[in-house]
């Protein structure tokens, strides 16, 4: 075929996708998951150290199902882009139930039902918190933390206890200054000792009901959760020795 001057050609520049799959509850890494891209011919290069590359992607969304030996599967969705360098993380719960507690609920915005909608939610208790360890003032860039000091925790959401509004998301790791740059900003100042707590995804069915996870070996009789979704939230205390269905009504910030 030749190319005459007028002519115009389009080229098509392939994307890459960069996931890290890590255990929602201890934040370490899984090496041996199988990730499959459904209904897609895409080459998925494994690092051997939590790391996934997805190659010769388009711009256009894809659905692929998480897997590993020992939790439960899942089904992701992504539109990879140019501009997106950073590992977007993938949580995976673990699926023996003699460690993990199901709990069940419906989750509504004051009488709307919210169907099929992703949200986030938090355990308060001392082993899926961070303590903020340096003044963190609004519009900055770095916070410091305290806790987890062996893990990374980049990617991981947090959300503070005092207010439930104060959403931090964890970027790279500033080895020197010790201190984690924001991928958000933040609305308030946030200061030293301030308790953050780890957040964890959930998704409503299409009654507005979910089924969560959480970790039997770290709950009190009693312990509070925050429910955070269209930065609405919800703190509510759930008695663990009374029946595991709750009902969650979230408000406006």
């Amino acid at each position: 075929m030749s190319i005459k001057e007028g002519d115009f050609i389009i080229i098509q520049f392939k994307l890459s996708k960069i996931f890290k799959v890590i255990d929602a509850f201890s934040n370490k890494v899984i090496e041996d998951a199988f990730i499959n891209v459904i209904g897609e011919n895409v080459t998925v290069l494994n690092k051997k150290n939590g790391f996934y590359i997805f190659s010769n992607l388009d711009v256009k969304e894809y659905v692929a199902e998480v897997s590993c030996r020992g939790y439960k599967t899942r089904n992701i969705t992504f539109i990879p882009n140019d501009k997106d360098e950073s590992a977007e993380l993938i949580m995976l719960v673990p699926s023996d139930e003699n460690k993990i507690k199901t709990i069940k609920g419906t989750l509504k915005d004051g009488r709307k039902k919210l169907a099929l909608k992703n949200f986030y939610y938090a355990i308060c208790v001392k082993d899926f918190s961070v303590t903020i360890s340096g003044k963190y003032q609004k519009d900055n860039d770095f916070i410091k933390v305290h806790s987890y000091e062996k893990l990374s925790l980049e990617g991981r959401m947090f959300v503070i206890e005092s207010d439930e509004k104060s959403v931090i998301t964890l970027g790279n790791y500033d080895f020197i200054g010790k201190k984690y740059k924001t991928k958000n900003t933040i609305a308030n100042d946030i200061m030293v000792g301030e308790i953050a707590f780890l957040l964890f995804e959930g998704k409503t069915d299409k009654n507005s009901a979910f089924e969560i996870s959480v970790p039997k070996t770290f709950l009190d009789d009693k312990f509070e959760m925050i429910f955070i979704i269209n930065e609405k939230s919800s703190k509510i205390e759930f008695d663990n020795k009374k029946n595991s269905d709750i009902k969650v009504v979230v408000k406006g910030w």
